[in-house]
């Protein structure tokens, strides 16, 4: 078993490697090649900071990672750590980490976050071995919900999204596969829809139209209680597959909209934790 980076390694074998580790997962997670390749892009993945453990030249497990600079400080995100099934029990995450932390410590990368299932212990145990904290509790809900089209409100897309206004909407910093420089990285892949009333902004979303994923949502402070979240996730349902939309990593102490999403009939699909590690 050797361990190196991930940088000579082809979409193709990562995409296999990745859909093999993953064929067990807790959610469906199968990942075609442009699919990963979007992964790549979006969450800005460096294949040279990744890192993987191959036996007789073949990829067996892997950590891909993103690479940052979020308030000034260079960030490292683990945007997938994955083992196929025939290899684990051999403390290869571990392994993996022992390889990579010092290579990125060097590089002046010592703040690392992640996001792990909440029921999948043993991952938990690793993460928290190699020395990461929680600091946040996720809920993902996923629903469909119907309502009548208001004629005083106006709903569209827009090519180029005023983010800086729509953070003023938020209740809690997305994540990072969630967050601004997520989508800009890959606008083609995304939607911004805007619900305005008399030409003011009421309300927005980024979502994913090919999958019904809400990256971003938010209601202007001083409009909500009106009904308008709901005319906003009415519309997003008419228009993704199956008229189903779907959002993970919700921050729990966001109990406005954990309370509007309940409201709605939305379920709650799955629970994670955000960690973080600093290895100053």
């Amino acid at each position: 078993m050797t361990i190196q980076s991930l940088a000579p390694v082809s979409l193709t074998e990562l995409t296999g490697t990745f859909n093999e580790a993953f064929a067990d997962y807790y959610v469906k997670l199968q990942l075609t090649e442009p699919a990963m390749a979007l992964k790549l892009r979006s969450e800005n993945i460096d294949l040279t900071y990744s890192v993987g453990a191959f036996d007789g030249g073949k990829l067996r497990g892997f950590i891909l990672h993103g690479i940052d600079v979020l308030a000034g400080v260079k960030t490292v995100y683990n945007a997938g750590t994955g083992v196929v099934s025939a290899y684990r029990g051999h403390r290869l995450t571990e392994q993996l980490y022992q390889a990579v932390l010092p290579v990125l410590k060097r590089q002046g990368m010592v703040d690392h976050q992640l996001e792990v299932i909440e029921q999948n212990k043993p991952a938990r145990r690793v993460y928290e071995k190699v020395g990461f904290e929680r600091v946040r509790t996720f809920s993902c809900f996923k629903g469909i919900v119907k309502v009548p089209a208001d004629a005083a409100l106006s709903v569209g897309e827009t090519a180029v999204g005023d983010f800086e206004t729509y953070a003023r909407f938020w209740n809690f910093q997305p994540s990072w596969q969630n967050d601004t420089p997520a989508i800009r990285r890959a606008t083609d892949a995304h939607k911004v829809v805007e619900l305005k009333k008399d030409a003011e902004l009421i309300a927005y979303a980024a979502f994913m139209p090919a999958t019904g994923r809400v990256k971003q949502y938010g209601v202007n402070p001083k409009h909500r209680g009106k009904g308008y979240g709901r005319q906003l996730f009415g519309y997003l349902c008419s228009i993704s597959p199956n008229n189903e939309v779907n959002l993970i990593n919700i921050d729990e102490q966001d109990g406005a909209s954990i309370a509007f999403f309940r409201a709605m009939g939305f379920q709650r699909f799955l629970g994670l934790w955000e960690m973080k590690f600093k290895n100053a």
